[in-house]
């Protein structure tokens, strides 16, 4: 990221298209190295920071601070779309487990990884009453 915001930042300046990725060459240097140069030859530091000046005083601030250009998109997940809980709800006849998925009132995947974090956490009773109790409890009759 910080490569692509020296090229941003280059081709702003000289309106020129750059491509690039993290281990090529560029006219016999390093990238890091041809967008220096580049950003030199326009009057900025080769590292690509700038001086910047408190908005309020208009003092200069004592460090410089890394700027550049660099295209993101914004992903539009809403929270309310992805939010969701579940104290008791419908189970699956067969397995006794709880159904999966939003639609169906069901639980989240609750894998090894989480498990492990529980545990490390010191909340194993907790893991127990949730994973077990809460989850899997059923009692059969056996019968002679």
């Amino acid at each position: 990221m910080l490569i692509e915001s020296l090229a941003g930042k280059t081709s702003s300046l000289s309106g020129k298209y750059h491509e690039i990725s993290a281990f090529q060459q560029c006219e016999d240097d390093d990238l890091i190295g041809y967008f220096g140069k580049e950003l030199l030859k326009n009057g900025f530091n080769s590292h690509g920071n700038e001086i910047m000046y408190s908005g309020v005083s208009g003092e200069q601030l004592k460090a410089e601070i890394f700027i550049g250009v660099v295209y993101y998109q914004r992903l539009r997940h809403m929270v309310n779309d992805k939010a969701q809980a579940r104290s008791t709800g419908p189970t699956d006849i067969l397995t006794k487990q709880p159904v999966k998925g939003r639609k169906k009132h069901g639980g989240i995947r609750f894998g090894e990884m989480e498990r492990d974090a529980l545990l490390a956490h010191g909340v194993s009773f907790c893991l127990k009453d949730r994973l077990f109790n809460s989850s899997d409890y059923s009692e059969g009759i056996i019968t002679i």
